[in-house]
């Protein structure tokens, strides 16, 4: 189990970032959002035949399945294979397995919006003929269909630690 932890202020920062950093140095990192600078690295749509719907269905299952949801404390925490956590934590546990599994992580966002009347994270798969989102407030995958509007999108997933 790895984590980040960030303060309240700096959570619209942190989902710029990009789950990369945390995939690429082991699951973790100590640095803070200013230690990162960004690539331009724009979306990498899977083409509709390449996706394994059924993967996709597995992982957001398996993953919704294995944590309980608690809402972080005053301290926003991100949390990579933790048993518990919020719904950032659901949407980065879902992108370790999938980029484990094969999916590149240049096609999959973190999206920030909101649902049941509070902020809310999910991923997104990008795929040539739409966009798929998986979801811990539900074991199925869906296209988004104006279900989930979102607020914000995470824009590169690989941040470069500065030297």
């Amino acid at each position: 189990m790895n984590s980040m932890r960030y303060g309240r202020a700096a959570i619209v920062r942190c989902a710029a970032i990009g789950i990369a950093a945390w995939l690429a140095f082991g699951g973790s990192a100590v640095a803070g959002p200013r230690a990162w600078y960004y690539t331009s690295v724009y979306t990498a749509p899977l083409h509709e035949a390449d996706i394994n719907l059924a993967k996709l269905e597995e992982v957001n299952k398996s993953v919704n399945g294995s944590m309980v949801w608690v809402a972080d404390g005053k301290l926003d925490t991100w949390t990579i294979g933790g048993r518990q956590g919020d719904c950032d934590d659901f949407a980065v546990t879902k992108l370790d397995r999938l980029v484990k599994a094969g999916i590149p992580v240049t096609s999959m966002r973190l999206g920030r919006g909101k649902a049941l009347g509070q902020k809310h994270m999910v991923l997104i798969v990008f795929t040539t003929s739409g966009w798929y989102v998986l979801d811990n407030l539900s074991d199925g995958i869906y296209r988004n269909r104006g279900r989930f509007k979102p607020v914000s999108r995470q824009k590169t997933p690989t941040p470069i630690p500065q030297g």
